[in-house]
């Protein structure tokens, strides 16, 4: 990226100069499409950083969640456990005892047919 930025400064500066015209045509050209190729990897690059950090991220989530489950097995004190931050979810370990997921989507779903059989 530096390199092709000096190459570029030097061809504004005045490198064009003692160019013909299909030179100089040229010369756009090629920084055109080096400038073209360095957007496209920055691109590149930058999405693999993004999905390494996430990789990176849900692992080190996942080994604070494991802990977490096994401190909490052996010790068994606490039905949950808060996160302090809520960046993912407030909840760090839940007692699978306490879920009352598949009630509520019952119970939903009881009332979205009573409201639409009223329609």
């Amino acid at each position: 990226m530096m390199q092709f930025q000096k190459d570029y400064e030097a061809y504004v500066k005045g490198g064009g100069e003692n160019m013909t015209l299909s030179q100089q045509q040229a010369k756009e050209k090629e920084l055109t499409e080096r400038q073209q190729r360095l957007m496209n990897l920055e691109g590149e690059y930058s999405q693999q950083i993004a999905e390494k950090t996430m990789q990176e991220s849900e692992k080190m989530t996942n080994a604070v969640y494991n802990f977490i489950r096994e401190y909490n097995a052996q010790n068994q004190q606490f039905d949950i456990i808060l996160s302090k931050s809520f960046s993912n979810s407030p909840i760090l370990y839940g007692n699978e005892g306490m879920d009352i997921t598949d009630e509520i989507v019952k119970g939903l779903n009881e009332e979205y047919a009573k409201v639409k059989s009223e329609k």
